[in-house]
Parts: structure tokens; sequence; C-alpha cells
């Protein structure tokens, strides 16, 4: 997927068309999906500061794809 997979970055998106490149692809990139994102904004931002710890260690581990939800 680019210069995300180049550059070591993690998607994170609401676009489930990532889950699947993911899935076909592997990483680099890593996804983080917002599953069933039809929330504003700030509850994405609180959703994703609340699982801070989980996403670094996603960071750290094989899998390609990690799954958020409100």
């Amino acid at each position: 997927m680019g210069l995300a997979g180049q550059n070591g970055f993690v998607i994170v998106t609401a676009d489930n068309d990532f889950l699947a490149l993911a899935d076909q692809l592997g990483p680099p990139p890593k996804v983080i999906l917002l599953d069933n994102c039809d929330y504003p904004t700030k509850v994405a931002e609180r959703i994703i500061r609340t699982e801070a710890n989980g996403i670094l260690q996603f960071d750290g581990d094989e899998g390609s794809v990690l799954i958020l939800r409100a």
C-alpha cells in the first residue's frame, strides 16, 4: 500500500476496503479499522486514546489488522 508500507506507518480508517487489502496483502502497512464508524470524530478520538496501549502492542506484533469498536 505504497508509502505507508514503505515507511512503517499504520493506517487508521473506517473503510472496510482496507480490511480486505490487509487480509490479502498482509503488512506493511498495518491497518486499524474503526468498525461501524458512524459516530463523530470526537468519539473516534476517544476510542483511539483509550486503546493507545493496545495499539502500541499491535504495532509490535505480527498481525495486520486491529479492529476497534465504540
